[in-house]
């Protein structure tokens, strides 16, 4: 009874008139408590038209400060609380109804990029004068009857304008000048809106608008409102776009262009290009829908359309698309379309969006086949990309192979749909706007980052979905687009054609691409630490033959070292499989079946760390140089080359054989050279040498110190290699013998033994 006595207090006092209750203050929500339900009847009685909901004796009420006074003045409630709101994480503070469905952008990490853009655009000609005829305004929104008219712009620059009108009744031209009078920019059709492209190069002190009506028109055309950015470009090369409420004019209708058929405008009867802009671009925060990735980005997309109503189209067509997005100085090319056969006319036109420094992002596909005959996804320097699932898993219609860069969501996707609908979709397609989102962000944060740094940024900052490192099934991994964006720019260098653990073909060509800043540079290549080329780079790619690699192991080092003036900008290295080696396990002469270290010598050969001599000889007893020692450790170690080589040794040239490895050692602090700066690699390398030298490297993996273990009677506690021989001995690697001899030059057998019992403790 009690409760329904409540109930019934609370549906009368909902239709009771707040009283008492200034117009200009502020209704909270609130949280009281009450120990007693006569209190609480009495509470009823008198402030229910507060009061939205009870739970247990718990009021939830919409109270002033004052009427909260009030309620605590009169002895009722034992507590008053605020009662404070939660968001779900995939709700991004955002009012668009749709967004808790958009499960990929949590996935992504990137609701802290687009929290920067949840606000509006601006339009940055309010606040301009505008020069007519009769007379100077300053711009605020206001209708225009002039048609003919100067923008004062002061010098500031300016991607795009749009210019909308009240009424059309037929086609009409807009026309951009210069202070010269020269025409920079026009367009014309029967959209209500007409935007022009202006060239982002130049800044203008002012700007001539025109507007000419063609054909009949029975009213005089009135300017509704005037539109200038200074945006990012993306073209959408897909299926066209359909005009939509959840898009808030950046998506250019009036600039698109229809490849497939003689109609003028882009309008999307197939649903996938409308579904895609969606994904990337749907407005933010307008209670409307779901938002795109970009939220509110100051970015524009350019739709062209290649596919038509049954999602098909020609290289003809997707060829002379990306010449026009070239020549339109887009930022970067979404391309969520995939299929097998290649033409040099597409080869040639994404070749040179990349060369212009155009990010070109393509899908996988979704064949379950491998991408190496599918284009554009396979073409190198694109940006290809497979689908994950809400659960981090590729999606099972996907494409898989080296070629495959990155993935990201991918697995029913809810966009915007042609008919001004809404609609779920699954595909590669779909996972390709959330890495053109990432693409745009960081060129927002930098735009002068190139195509192969962003590639770095993204691949170095993915999660790793299948196993660590790269597979090719989900590339290298789960896009995580905040990370991606604060990731550290670097020079870079990259294999477009191969990729760690690949096989290569020798006698095909592989491409090897250089960020911007290393054009110029010296390039050098090195096969297993051995100098194979070196070239001076004259554009962002450089094509190399490996066809005179003369290998006999099936694995390969390759590594790339891009210098100038003796100062090393960037470095690469991968390791590769080779397609034509012959695993030869040759007999050294030099070795027979009984010498001390026949099993090290062989078993270090089958590994790949030693190879002996031209002629077929190890030559155990002969002593090893320090530069080879370092060589061979490097391959033990797997040391990874740095990011930027410090050139400390003045005797070791980057083109000496094993120079990488010397300089990957310094910089890990496990070689430290000589006080005057050499390095000495043609020195024969002593025992308690050898033992410093790896224990500094076993320490980096180790992560420990021994205690003392064994007194050998020639090494004292003061001596340099004391400390490193004690922790040699205690793991094994060092016998227990009565004398170390530290002074004594360690022969290339005795290398060999303390290298592979290093390896055995490796293992364990």
């Amino acid at each position: 009874m009690k409760v329904l006595l409540h109930l019934l207090i609370l549906s009368v006092c909902l239709f009771v008139t707040t009283i008492n209750t200034s117009a200009e203050e502020k209704a909270d929500e609130w949280l009281l408590y009450f120990d007693k339900e006569a209190d609480l009847d009495r509470f009823l009685e008198s402030h229910g038209q507060g009061v939205i909901s009870i739970e247990k004796q718990i009021v939830k009420g919409s109270f002033t400060e004052y009427e909260i006074q009030t309620i605590q003045q009169e002895g009722f409630v034992s507590l008053v609380e605020k009662n404070y709101s939660k968001t779900a994480a995939l709700e991004l503070r955002l009012s668009d109804p749709l967004v808790v469905d958009q499960w990929g952008l949590d996935k992504v990490n990137a609701e802290d990029s687009m929290a920067n853009y949840f606000t509006a655009r601006d339009n940055l000609m309010i606040g301009n004068e505008i020069i007519t005829p009769e007379g100077t305004i300053t711009y605020n929104n206001q209708s225009l009857e002039q048609t003919e008219f100067t923008i004062v712009l002061g010098n500031e620059a300016i991607s795009r304008l749009s210019i909308e009108l009240e009424h059309v009744e037929d086609i009409w031209q807009l026309e951009v000048f210069n202070s010269s009078g020269e025409r920079i920019a026009m367009n014309e059709g029967n959209l209500q809106t007409l935007d022009v492209l202006i060239p982002r190069d130049d800044a203008f002190d002012s700007i001539k608008v025109m507007v000419q009506t063609k054909g009949v028109w029975k009213k005089k055309p009135v300017i509704n409102n005037i539109i200038g950015v200074n945006h990012l470009l993306i073209a959408v090369i897909d299926s066209g776009v359909s005009q939509h409420e959840d898009y808030c004019g950046n998506v250019l209708y009036s600039l698109g262009k229809n490849y497939t058929s003689d109609d003028e405008y882009v309008d999307d009867e197939y649903g996938h290009g409308t579904h895609v802009t969606g994904i990337l671009a749907a407005c933010s925060d307008n209670e409307v829908g779901v938002t795109g990735i970009l939220a509110n980005a100051p970015v524009d997309i350019l739709p062209l359309k290649v596919l038509d109503k049954y999602g098909n189209g020609s290289d003809y067509e997707l060829g002379v698309a990306v010449d026009d997005a070239v020549q339109l100085d887009v930022d970067l090319i979404n391309l969520s379309l995939a299929g097998k056969g290649e033409t040099k006319m597409l080869r040639e036109a994404i070749e040179q969006a990349i060369q212009q420094n155009i990010v070109v992002v393509a899908a996988a596909g979704n064949w379950k086949t491998a991408t190496d005959k599918i284009y554009p996804a396979s073409y190198p320097g694109v940006i290809t990309v497979s689908g994950t699932t809400p659960f981090n898993r590729i999606i099972s219609i996907a494409n898989y192979g080296w070629e495959v860069d990155i993935s990201a969501p991918g697995s029913d996707i809810l966009s915007t749909y042609k008919d001004n609908s809404y609609k779920t979709l699954s595909g590669t397609s779909m996972s390709v706007p959330y890495i053109s989102g990432a693409v745009a962000y960081m060129k927002l944060d930098n735009n002068q980052l190139d195509v192969l740094q962003i590639r770095s940024k993204l691949l170095a900052t993915a999660r790793d979905l299948n196993i660590d490192g790269y597979d090719i099934y989900s590339g290298a991994g789960l896009l995580q687009l905040t990370k991606a964006v604060q990731e550290e720019t670097t020079e870079v260098i990259e294999w477009l054609t191969l990729k760690d653990g690949q096989t290569l073909i020798e006698d095909e060509m592989n491409i090897l691409g250089l960020s911007n800043g290393l054009i110029g540079s010296d390039i050098h290549i090195f096969v297993d630490g051995q100098l194979y080329s070196s070239e001076k780079a004259e554009s962002n790619r450089l094509v190399i033959d490996f066809s005179n690699i003369d290998a006999f192991q099936s694995d390969l080092t390759l590594s790339v070292v891009g210098m100038s003036e003796q100062r090393v900008h960037a470095t690469d290295q991968i390791k590769v499989l080779m397609s034509n080696s012959e695993e030869e396990e040759h007999e050294f002469s030099d070795v027979a079946d009984d010498f001390w270290a026949y099993d090290y010598i062989y078993e270090s050969q089958e590994l790949g760390f030693v190879h002996g001599y031209a002629d077929g000889t190890f030559r155990g007893n002969n002593e090893i140089t320090r530069r080879h020692s370092v060589m061979v450790l490097g391959r033990l170690f797997n040391w990874e080359l740095p990011a930027s080589i410090e050139m400390t040794f003045q005797d070791v040239p980057i083109e000496l054989s094993g120079s990488l490895a010397i300089y990957s050692a310094a910089d890990k602090g496990i070689i430290k050279g000589y006080s005057n700066g050499s390095f000495y690699p043609e020195e024969e390398l002593t025992r308690g040498q050898i033992a410093v030298i790896l224990h500094r490297a076993l320490q980096k993996n180790d992560h420990m110190n021994s205690p003392n273990h064994y007194q050998f009677n020639d090494l004292e506690e003061d001596h340099y290699a004391y400390n490193a021989v004690q922790y040699l001995t205690s793991i094994g690697i060092v016998s227990e013998q009565p004398i170390f001899r530290p002074e004594e030059k360690i022969t290339r057998a005795q290398f060999v033994a303390m290298l592979m019992r290093t390896y055995e403790h490796l293992q364990k």
